[in-house]
């Protein structure tokens, strides 16, 4: 939900910020509409929004894969594993797919997230150290990856800090969390109920809407206080 919210919190801007450059530039009666400071910032702003990576992790591979035991015939060689799956030292694992009572939440809103998948931590950090594309177009194609690639690296580089802002939405074990704190510059946690819980505990299927409300309050107030507020 909250990747979901993020991506189209950026997508706005973006387009608003690039109308008003359009907007100005047919206003420009001077013609210097290239050195202008304004134009500059506008700019700037965009190429900012436009490479941030927004990307939702569990802390654990087990929210994210499941082993499929009908599977265990093929290979560990990821050609052998069908499309939808993992191959891994113990056969084909199977990426689990969002909850569906959260893409109709989402649905209502307008945000269709039914294309969104589960990721581990390590899926996410070597593209925020190398991936060069912008991070607005929508969710990360995760398909066909070796499972040995996805498991947590304990001996990633302690040193390196390539996340600039984590945001902690559940309760977890420390040693799971710690990993993706200890490369994250600044980190805080929203106070957000975990919809399937509220739901179970007698909410019912309203928990899901709420709480994806609750979470778009909180990454709209964080974007905007990260990235600045639109150009007027």
């Amino acid at each position: 939900m909250a990747e979901g919210w993020a991506h189209t919190w950026i997508q706005d801007q973006v387009q608003n910020l690039k109308l008003t450059l359009q907007e100005f530039q047919e206003e420009d009666e001077k013609g210097d509409f290239e050195d202008d400071e304004f134009v500059r910032r506008i700019r700037d702003h965009i190429h900012i929004l436009e490479k941030t990576i927004v990307a939702s992790v569990a802390l654990d591979s087990a929210s994210v894969f499941e082993e499929s035991p009908s599977l265990q015939k093929h290979s560990t060689n990821s050609s052998a594993c069908p499309d939808t799956t993992l191959s891994g030292r113990n056969g084909c694992h199977k990426r689990k797919q969002v909850k569906s009572k959260a893409v109709e939440a989402m649905a209502k809103d307008g945000i269709d997230i039914s294309t969104y998948q589960p990721k581990t931590i390590s899926e996410i950090l070597p593209r925020l150290k190398t991936d060069k594309n912008s991070g607005i177009g929508g969710p990360l194609d995760l398909n066909n990856q070796i499972l040995e690639n996805v498991v947590v690296e304990k001996e990633y580089d302690a040193q390196t800090k390539p996340v600039d802002k984590l945001i902690v939405l559940c309760s977890c074990g420390e040693e799971m969390k710690y990993e993706l704190v200890r490369r994250s510059k600044s980190v805080e946690e929203w106070s957000i109920d975990a919809p399937t819980a509220a739901c179970k505990a007698g909410e019912g299927d309203r928990a899901y809407h709420r709480v994806s409300f609750e979470i778009r309050k909180e990454v709209n107030i964080l974007l905007g206080s990260l990235l600045g507020k639109p150009f007027t």
